[in-house]
Parts: structure tokens; sequence; C-alpha cells
């Protein structure tokens, strides 16, 4: 990022309020959403969407394992690979057709897809960045915000307050609590149940589109 100006990347995300992005080399893949009005890192790969239903599909198990075997590996860990992952991923639907009014076929999914990506991202949020921790860091951070911005000279200002979209903090290691005798670290209640729920919609999708392809009858069950 400070060789060039990556204007391909800058121009993918104009507009967008977030977008995803997922760690090139890790152990596992997590897709997580930037704020418009951050850059990423060069080790991540960006996807220029800002809607639940991309992150749905992305995190889902199906593209989860397609990644693992079609992307590479660094030494012993797996590397995402846009160009062998993500653009060579079956989607259920061609990106910018998907089905998102109630008047097409397999809107009910589309929904289903987006509403459990939606949850399941709440959860993990909530896990990592527990609300009751980090307000204090929050109004620290909007206090130290405004006071910059009061010396600041009225008509070279960018903003008279904080933006609406400005991004919440995160804990960092230095700054979390120590954790509760009582505390665990594992997932967070619920995040499994949503994954699951999220791929039965997910596989829903393609059975939908492909009715003929042999599907489980139990597949989007309850969705």
């Amino acid at each position: 990022m400070l060789a060039r100006p990556a204007p391909d990347y800058r121009a993918a995300v104009r507009g967008l309020r977030r977008y995803l992005v997922v760690p090139q080399v890790s152990k596992h893949r997590v897709f997580a959403w930037l704020d418009r009005l951050q850059l990423a890192s060069h080790q991540l790969t960006v996807i220029a969407r800002d809607d639940d239903y991309a992150m749905g599909v992305a995190s889902s198990t199906p593209h989860v394992l397609w990644s693992l075997q079609q992307g590479t590996q660094l030494e012993s860990r797996p590397r995402y690979t846009p160009s062998t992952t993500f653009q060579t991923f079956p989607l259920p639907w061609c990106p910018g057709a998907e089905p998102i009014s109630p008047k097409n076929n397999g809107h009910a999914i589309h929904l289903a897809i987006s509403t459990a990506a939606a949850e399941l991202d709440k959860l993990r949020e909530a896990w990592l960045n527990p609300p009751e921790w980090i307000a204090e860091v929050e109004k620290k951070v909007d206090i130290t915000y405004r006071t910059q911005l009061a010396a600041v000279p009225a008509d070279v200002r960018l903003w008279s307050a904080a933006p609406p979209s400005w991004p919440k903090p995160r804990m960092t290691r230095g700054s979390r609590p120590a954790p509760s005798p009582t505390s665990t670290t594992s997932a967070p209640p619920g995040c499994a149940l949503a994954h699951e729920q999220l791929d039965r919609a997910v596989l829903a999708a393609y059975a939908a589109v492909d009715p003929k392809g042999g599907w489980d009858p139990g597949v989007g069950e309850g969705v």
C-alpha cells in the first residue's frame, strides 16, 4: 500500500459503506468487514461487496472447502489466492443477478443467506469486541478526536463533527481486560448453530438453481 496508491482497489470500494476482506495467509478462512474509511493491508484480499449475502456465501463451508482445495500454501499455512479460489468459485447466482426482489424465484433463499450471515457476524463481533468492554475506549477516542478537531482552523476542517460512519475502535491485546476465571476461548454461544443455518441456506440456493443435481431432500430444511 505504501509503494503505490492501488487505484483499482480504491475504485472498486468507492461508494461502498463497507467491504469484505480475508487474510491471504491464515490457518482459518475468516471473512470480515472493513469500514469504507479504512484501507486494507496488502496482506488482505479485498472483495468489493457490502451486502450480507456476499458475506454469507464467502463464509459458507462450500466456499471455505473450495478455497482450501484450490488455494496454495505458505509452508504449512493455507493461502487464499483469488485467481484460483474466489474467481473460480461457482456462486449460486452470477454476481449482479442475485434474486433480490420478492418477484424473483429464490428471493426467500437469498434473504435467508443474508439473514444468517448477519446473525453470524453479529455473534462473532459481540464475542470479539464486547460492547461493555469497548464503551470506555469509544469514549476516549471521541474525546481525543473532538479535542484535535477543535485545534484545526474551521476553514480547513474536513468535518464539523465525527463522520457518521466513523470506524468503531477494536480491542487490542494491550487494551483488552484480563479474562475472568469463568471466561472461555471457545466459540461464542450460538455461533455453530448460526453457521449451520448459513450453510443450509447456501446449499438451498444451489439446490434451487440446479434442481436436478441430486441434492439431499433435507438441504435447506428450516430455511
